[in-house]
């Protein structure tokens, strides 16, 4: 195995990873190239591999600290593993390796925010009126914008690591608020379905 391997402690994330402080290097952990398009199978073939490595039952027999960090490395792999599953999650990890952080304040266009008000009020009054079909009308309008919001935050992406300009990351993390908005518009429905 690479440096990466998970039954070894090492600086898998933390100062010594490349990229931003205390990022996990999900690729490296995975020896993966660092791409945002990822062979989904293959991420869970190497993820089920490294399991087996370091899950914690193998370690019941060893001391505390070595019980310690097969858990800390189980919890590692399993993290690193949810990240490169979950498309915006790649995208924001990506990004951080790259220095481009999100923050919990960050600003989008005013347009973007008044249109995400307005929809979002056109939901609250379609749920209030019990108007099925147009709840079901809204969601499919906004899943299709989560699709294509993807696709954008993919070729964006592609077009970086062919050598692109780093302008794209900028692109690229105001697509990944953008999705922040998109999720939590489409929690609304899954709020719904879950008080009928």
């Amino acid at each position: 195995m690479s440096d990466a391997d998970p039954t070894r402690p090492g600086p898998a994330d933390g100062p010594g990873a490349p990229g931003a402080p205390g990022v996990i290097d999900c690729y490296g952990l995975f020896e993966l190239e660092e791409r945002y398009a990822v062979d989904r199978g293959e991420v869970d073939r190497r993820f089920r591999e490294r399991s087996k490595l370091v899950h914690p039952d193998r370690f019941v027999g060893a001391e505390a600290r070595e019980r310690v960090q097969a858990l800390q490395r189980s919890m590692r792999l399993n993290q690193a593993y949810k990240i490169l599953k979950h498309p915006v999650l790649r995208a924001e990890h990506l990004l951080a390796r790259h220095g481009v952080h999100i923050g919990d304040r960050e600003v989008l266009s005013p347009a973007f925010l008044m249109e995400i008000l307005e929809l979002r009020e056109e939901l609250a009054e379609a749920k209030a009126a019990g108007e099925v079909d147009k709840l079901h009308e809204l969601e499919e309008a906004m899943l299709d914008r989560q699709e294509h919001t993807l696709d954008e935050i993919a070729a964006r992406f592609a077009t970086f690591e062919a050598g692109g300009d780093r302008a794209l990351l900028d692109e690229i993390k105001t697509r990944v608020i953008v999705m922040r908005y998109i999720r939590r518009y489409l929690d609304e429905f899954e709020d719904t379905e879950r008080s009928d």
